[in-house]
């Protein structure tokens, strides 16, 4: 049976061996359990199942679910038909997810990813080499952003790969990279929930001053209270300010306003 990517759901599948081979190094899956997310032909998902302990691989695409099944029967690999995204990763911890994130859906597997890190070890992902930059920027970078801060406050981010278009069929409009995510095991001293949805404040509008990102949501005493104790200068922008020091003005804010 000839199975062809879908455009529904955003498939482009990876077709080059020394680019698979890299990833499956990166993942460090040697005796280890792994999840996969969108295995497609099952190109990643073979090479994977010859060195891990056992794959865990979510699918949604029912043709690729019976490919998948028939090809990886009596083996370590099970195949789930759901929709990664509302999969349960609670209460296992270090799992490691590994996949070629389908486009289209992007941010919404990312900050699934990031708000369940407690029971995530790593994760290697192809993204769009864009939001690969993103992930890994650091600040003055144009790239720069809630997620650059919201992957680099809790694990160490690295692009590892760079995947040109022409590895893919069919051949996608923008070329990928392979990023790898560790997350850190120190137990946090602030609700990372909330800082991200503080992220989303802190970096509401991009070519706006922090002063006025900020404005719609806390009041001018307390804004003033937070440039005075970071001695930030009033012009500064959210892109200029670094990881560490974003997280202890989320905390400061978070204080006066249990304060107050």
């Amino acid at each position: 049976m000839e199975i062809k990517a879908k455009k529904k759901f955003s498939q482009n599948f990876l077709i080059n061996d020394e680019i698979i081979n890299k990833i499956v190094d990166t993942a460090e899956a040697k005796n280890n359990e792994i999840i996969e997310i969108g295995p497609g032909l099952g190109a990643l998902t073979l090479p994977l199942s010859k060195v891990a302990k056992s794959i865990i691989a979510y699918e949604v695409d029912k043709d690729l679910i019976t490919f998948l099944e028939q090809k990886f029967a009596n083996s370590n690999v099970r195949i789930i038909d759901q929709d990664f995204l509302k999969s349960n990763l609670e209460g296992k911890k270090d799992q490691i997810i590994v996949g070629n994130i389908p486009y289209a859906i992007t941010t919404e597997i990312l900050f699934k990813i990031l708000e369940n890190h407690d029971f995530i070890k790593h994760s290697v992902l192809m993204v769009q080499n864009e939001v690969g930059l993103r992930i890994t920027s650091k600040p003055n970078n144009k790239q720069y952003s809630k997620l650059s801060v919201a992957f680099q406050a809790i694990a160490k981010c690295s692009n590892e790969i760079f995947v040109p278009s022409i590895f893919f069929d069919p051949k996608p409009q923008v070329d990928s990279c392979v990023i790898k995510i560790v997350f850190n095991k120190k137990q946090l001293d602030y609700d990372f929930k909330k800082f991200l949805n503080f992220l989303k404040i802190f970096f509401q509008f991009k070519r706006k001053t922090l002063v006025n990102n900020l404005k719609p949501n806390y009041k001018l005493p307390l804004i003033n209270k937070v440039f005075d104790k970071f001695n930030l200068p009033k012009e500064i922008r959210s892109e200029q300010i670094e990881v560490a020091k974003i997280i202890e003005i989320f905390k400061f804010i978070e204080n006066e306003k249990e304060a107050n």
